[in-house]
């Protein structure tokens, strides 16, 4: 594991090797002896993930004061650390009005500061934790679209809406906006907007003063001004009162609000994700959502898929939640059970990824062995009807093929591995590995386009393909 790196800014040669000498067997450490290049120290934070900065103050302190504050203007997130011999409290006061997160005396130990960086490494360790259960996991051509536009938005001051079936990770996504912005190190306020009762939406949205209303004893703030230049993630935005959308478009326009009770306007500069299980368009052409305020606040649109459209990231998303729920329970499970996998694929998930989170820590809980069998998951899944015929994928037929090495006409299958025995009662020992694929294929496309009741649109969207595959895999023979 690498060392967490930290960049000294000092002129003096031997302070700078004795206090590395001191840091070298926790961290990495870079040093710069031109104090006073911003561009420099710029290139170096570029470059690393530096955890934190001290620098040495000699002489005048307008040198140093100048380099805190354009450094903190750039990566506020770090934090700078004053080396001084100058005791005197206005000078200490000066470095702290500047930015400085800390103020230590030359000639003292350096107990002090190595204590104040070990609590940044356990800091830095913790909000690594953190984003990682923010992650998002899968591989599918949909899943990596998402990440893409996250990517293309995420810098940007844009609202934006997201749109997808209940648990697909919309919360999920609109934190990885946040996080990939350059306002990750600000609130991120998530609202139900579903849950507010339109009588306390404005309080809880704008705040109140005291005395504003029956019972409003103190002043209270609303999510606007508790976000100050972050983001709020509006969740549910088609239930939504009209008015309540009108206002939250004034804000947007106006970039400031009213509490109730004042007459004076708060500023607000902070970003607006929207989120919604429906067609929100749709509701918009049928009059059941304000256009004005779709076409300001909602576009564009980043669509989630939902997981049974997805089934190849079940299984990386069901070993990802293994694993969290084995340390979460300290259970030593370490493996997930072929047959668990075919289950769990052939399952329709109504719930999405939030149901297979659930599903998971149960089954973590159930089971008492290293690997996850089926009789540890929950009878839901084992009483599914789809389960016996449910199709294996492409991928996991190619490759079972393949690393067994079986011939068209070996009979041994069954003593080898049981999905290859489906796949061979499925299509006929005498196939190709080609053909098998393909015969495969078609049944996936038949089955989606009986789901979807003949419409090819709807198939090849659901399929993420074009019209044209679809009419190839029907057209073959049987």
């Amino acid at each position: 594991m690498d060392k967490p790196a930290i960049l000294l800014l000092i002129n003096d040669t031997n302070y700078a090797d004795q206090l590395k000498e001191k840091l070298i067997n926790a961290f990495a450490v870079s040093i710069s002896r031109t104090v006073q290049k911003i561009e420099e120290i710029n290139k170096i934070l570029s470059e690393k993930q530096i955890i934190a900065i001290i620098a040495e103050h000699t002489g005048f302190p307008n040198i140093l004061v100048k380099i805190i504050i354009e450094v903190k203007e750039n990566s506020p997130e770090i934090p700078f650390v004053v080396i001084s011999e100058d005791s005197r409290s206005n000078t200490r006061e000066q470095f702290k009005q500047s930015g400085a997160d800390r103020f230590l005396l030359k000639n003292q130990d350096t107990k002090e500061l190595i204590e104040f960086l070990k609590g940044l490494i356990n800091h830095t360790e913790k909000d690594s934790v953190e984003k990682k259960d923010w992650e998002i996991i899968g591989e599918s051509k949909a899943i990596k679209k998402v990440r893409e536009e996250i990517a293309i938005f995420a810098p940007s001051d844009i609202s934006l809406l997201i749109q997808g079936e209940t648990g697909t990770g919309k919360e999920l996504v609109a934190r990885q906006i946040h996080l990939h912005s350059n306002r990750k190190d600000k609130p991120f306020i998530p609202l139900n907007m579903g849950g507010l009762i339109p009588q306390l939406a404005d309080s809880e949205l704008f705040g109140h003063e005291k005395g504003a209303f029956t019972g409003a004893i103190k002043e209270r703030k609303g999510a606007l001004e508790l976000a100050g230049t972050g983001s709020v993630f509006f969740d549910e935005i088609d239930k939504t009162h009209a008015d309540i959308l009108h206002k939250l478009l004034r804000v947007l326009q106006e970039k400031e609000f009213t509490k109730l009770g004042s007459d004076v306007p708060t500023e607000s500069s902070a970003r607006f994700i929207f989120a919604t299980n429906v067609d929100l368009k749709g509701m918009v052409e049928n009059e059941r959502f304000p256009r004005d305020v779709y076409y300001r606040l909602c576009t564009p649109t980043i669509i989630l898929p939902s997981l049974r459209t997805i089934p190849e990231d079940i299984p990386l998303l069901a070993d990802h939640f293994l694993k969290k729920y084995a340390q979460k329970y300290d259970k030593d499970i370490s493996n997930i059970a072929d047959k668990v996998f075919h289950v769990l694929v052939g399952y329709e998930w109504p719930g999405n990824i939030r149901e297979l989170e659930r599903i998971m820590e149960e089954t973590v809980i159930r089971s008492t062995h290293s690997v996850i069998e089926l009789k540890d998951l929950p009878s839901i899944l084992l009483s599914n009807p789809k389960i016996d015929h449910y199709p294996i994928p492409p991928t996991q037929i190619e490759s079972a093929v393949k690393e067994s090495g079986i011939k068209n006409n070996d009979h041994a299958v069954s003593q080898k591995d049981p999905l290859l025995t489906e796949v061979m009662n499925l299509f006929g020992s005498d196939l190709s590995l080609k053909d098998r694929t393909d015969h495969y294929k078609r049944s996936q496309v038949a089955f989606t386009l009986s789901e979807c009741e003949g419409n090819q649109v709807k198939a090849a969207e659901r399929l993420q393909c074009d019209r044209h595959t679809i009419s190839k895999y029907l057209n073959l023979k049987k």
